[in-house]
């Protein structure tokens, strides 16, 4: 049996890759934009400043340790 490339074959769509186009591009870089038409993806890319990130550990080593404190295991995460 052939794999499904359409599970919707009813619809009347077009399944290509469409590039992404941003005349003023304002979060992303004109080559960001380029790297994700030819590469589907984009990286690296900061989302969070240094101080964030910190708070972002530093509250998830809490909630690790809280668990495992009540018999949490790595698995239930």
């Amino acid at each position: 049996m052939p794999p499904i490339t359409n599970a919707l074959p009813d619809l009347d769509r077009t399944l290509a890759f469409f590039p992404a186009e941003a005349r003023n591009p304002k979060a992303l870089t004109s080559a960001q934009i380029k790297e994700y038409n030819e590469s589907g993806y984009i990286s690296p890319i900061d989302i969070f400043t240094a101080k964030e990130a910190a708070a972002n550990r530093e509250e998830f080593d809490f909630l690790i340790t809280a668990a495992q404190e009540v018999g949490h295991t790595g698995y239930s995460r």
